[in-house]
């Protein structure tokens, strides 16, 4: 079954296995294969139970390892079918995360068939059932889970602003931590990196993070935050979303296009202060640079005059703000 972890804002599964420890020996594989008459007593003992951790938000992969196992091996003397029902059971001792209950019905599962009985069994005489009883059986109820995490999550949230998305998050403690990596989707699928914000490294108390996306895509953006330890583990945080709408989004265009001795940088939705404006040859080279101040946020326009005996071809406009957030434009010189 499948639940929500809320410490780790990932999806869990838990999976129960009867029959596994016998269904392990070779000789029993051996018989099942042995043929179509598959004749003779096969009996079943024991089983297992795995927990698989999600991580943020991301799935579990088929390959993936489990994060505990329970079997009876030492502990359960009688016959069981351990992990025949799973289930959580909310949180009863009060420590923040699931507990759950693993059931173990006494007896044997019977995986003996004999084809020649088929008729008989398609009519429903099923004697003992697949389940042969024994006794009455047990259920074992676990707390929490023993894996630690580095990162505990307390909040994320995305919020569209005038011309950029702002993104806040908090943690309630940290262990090892490196660094926050900020990755955006327009899909909630494919994601790219962004950039990375310095973590704590380890704290017992509430840290708060932000983070600003300067040019969020027209439309849904999808954002989730990979939390990696100082070793290189990661773990994903849970994907918040929010709409941006396009007459918000920043642009820096270039009038008239091509243009002769001179252009105008048009400024829309982009935030007042200094910009470091450079135009580029196209390998790369600075041809000539100056600061720009932009004192209107919603519209503002600026003349740049070109160096006199610049040659024709396509040049790059590369704009820096305070805050260094890269734009970049280009111009054709005729």
């Amino acid at each position: 079954m499948q639940f929500l972890d809320p410490l780790d804002a990932g999806e869990d599964v838990l999976v129960g296995e009867p029959g596994s420890t016998a269904l392990s020996n070779t000789s029993v594989i051996g018989l099942l294969l042995s043929g179509l008459s598959l004749l003779g007593s096969t009996t079943i003992l024991s089983g297992q139970a795995y927990l698989f951790n999600s991580t943020g938000g991301t799935h579990i992969t088929t390959n993936a390892a489990p994060s505990w196992t329970l079997n009876d091996a030492g502990v359960l003397s009688a016959a069981n079918l351990l992990g025949a029902s799973v289930h959580t059971v909310g949180d009863v001792d009060n420590d923040g995360r699931p507990d759950f209950l693993v059931g173990s019905p006494s007896g044997s599962l019977d995986l003996a068939l004999n084809l020649s009985s088929l008729p008989t069994l398609l009519t429903g005489a099923f004697g003992n059932g697949l389940i042969t009883s024994a006794s009455t059986g047990n259920s074992y109820l676990y707390f929490g889970f023993s894996a630690a995490l580095p990162v505990n999550f307390l909040s994320f949230t995305a919020t569209a602003e005038t011309a950029d998305v702002l993104l806040n998050w908090a943690t309630a403690q940290e262990e090892n931590s490196d660094h926050f990596e900020i990755e955006r989707s327009s899909d909630n699928s494919n994601f790219v990196s962004l950039g990375q914000v310095t973590a704590a490294h380890n704290s017992s108390l509430q840290t708060n993070y932000s983070y600003t996306d300067a040019s969020p895509a027209n439309g849904n953006n999808y954002y989730r935050l990979k939390e990696v330890d100082l070793d290189g583990q990661s773990i994903y945080s849970k994907v918040v979303s929010v709409n941006f709408g396009g007459t918000q989004q920043k642009v820096v265009t270039v009038y008239p296009n091509p243009a002769h001795e001179s252009f105008q940088l048009q400024f829309k939705n982009m935030q007042t202060g200094r910009y470091e404006m450079s135009l580029l040859s196209p390998v790369g080279q600075v041809i000539q640079s100056r600061s720009i101040q932009v004192n209107n946020p919603a519209n503002y326009a600026e003349v740049v005059p070109l160096n006199s005996g610049l040659a024709q071809g396509t040049y790059i406009i590369r704009l820096v703000d305070q805050q260094q957030h890269v734009f970049i434009s280009k111009v054709v010189i005729r």
